[in-house]
């Protein structure tokens, strides 16, 4: 099932959240995604990896995440 997951730019980076290491950090720890795009302030991410293992991967960035399903 492919969800959406959502995360808020964490609070202490004051630059622009750098899309292509977050998705080499994805590479080398074997999570697979669709797409992660950003608006400056929402991170999104399409995925059918567990959303946990995304939330353990990032966790000391991020402390908070939204997940919708996008399949019905």
């Amino acid at each position: 099932m492919t969800k959406k997951i959502t995360l808020m730019k964490p609070v202490m980076l004051n630059g622009d959240i750098d899309i292509d290491r977050l998705k080499k950090k994805f590479d080398d720890n074997d999570i697979h995604y669709n797409s992660i795009t950003t608006d400056g302030y929402l991170i999104s991410i399409i995925t059918n990896a567990i959303p946990m293992s995304i939330l353990n991967l990032l966790k000391s960035k991020f402390t908070a995440m939204f997940i919708d399903n996008t399949n019905k």
